[in-house]
């Protein structure tokens, strides 16, 4: 219920999912939902695809994305979700909590929404200048 689906729920009718930012999956995988119904064609992104993919993907990374579907999938799946989510939670609280550092816990215009399972921190007002 977190993950995948906001940006086509938001009105998008082409995400991509970089799926080894989010999901155990290899560096690279990504995945690629239209919306069924929506402005773009399923056939058309296909066509286009075929233009710039390569003729012999990855097994590998092919294989990577199954397991991460996979591990996702069914009622285990929403319950390590849901508690990626929870950590994601307590990060944010217990970064916020600390003085100087600002937490990202409101949606940005533009934005759909926010990744509950990323941790976006500012920390300017921690006074460092960030160069050693």
């Amino acid at each position: 219920a977190h993950l995948g689906g906001v940006g086509l729920r938001g009105g998008a009718d082409v995400v991509v999912q970089s799926t080894h930012k989010t999901l155990p999956a290899l560096t690279q995988a990504a995945m690629m939902h239209v919306r069924k119904g929506g402005r773009v064609a399923a056939g058309d992104v296909a066509r286009a695809l075929r233009l710039v993919q390569s003729t012999s993907p990855s097994a590998l990374l092919l294989g990577s994305l199954d397991a991460a579907r996979a591990a996702v999938a069914g009622e285990e799946g929403a319950r390590r979700l849901e508690a990626v989510v929870r950590l994601g939670e307590r990060a944010n609280a217990e970064l916020g909590a600390i003085p100087g550092v600002e937490v990202l816990s409101e949606v940005p215009r533009g934005m759909a929404a926010l990744d509950p399972t990323r941790v976006t921190v500012f920390v300017a007002g921690l006074g460092g200048g960030g160069v050693g």
